[in-house]
């Protein structure tokens, strides 16, 4: 499957080197009022095919393609999406982390119909500037007007 549509859910997988859950745990202490009702930390860990059709039901979408930009670093979880029917970028001739990687995978998270961060990555709270300048929101995110801290 690809992507060629400009109706599709991208979201961020990012592991930390294994210690998203710890870190996102840690943050909760931060959050109150509505953003700590609906605080889904630890599950922008290792994202959920329960997870990703919340984000696009709230949205009021149905099931769209999902673009999985990863850090590699959960293959379970990566798998689960891709099996989910998520697509991830491939080039026969940039190495997976250069920096062309990271390029093709911040601007197809910007450009998405719905983006699902984690909230730990400093990309994704740069892709979320981004979208927010463009009227866009991100799931779960400070930007999202359901998630006020």
């Amino acid at each position: 499957q690809d992507l060629r549509t400009p109706e599709y859910t991208a979201l961020h997988m990012r592991n930390l080197e294994g210690h998203c859950k710890q870190m996102m745990l840690n943050l909760l202490w931060a959050i109150n009022g509505t953003a700590r009702q609906r605080w889904a930390g630890p599950q922008q860990c290792e994202m959920s095919p329960s997870y990703i059709m919340a984000a696009q039901r709230e949205r009021g979408r149905g099931k769209q393609i999902v673009f999985l930009a990863t850090d590699e670093q959960a293959p379970e979880a990566d798998r689960r999406i891709l099996q989910f029917g998520g697509v991830t970028f491939h080039s026969d001739i940039y190495a997976h982390h250069s920096l062309f990687f990271m390029a093709v995978d911040f601007w197809l998270m910007v450009r998405a119909d719905i983006f699902i961060p984690n909230i730990l990555s400093s990309v994704d709270w740069n892709v979320c500037a981004i979208r927010t300048a463009n009227g866009q929101d991100c799931f779960n995110f400070f930007t999202d007007p359901h998630v006020t801290p």
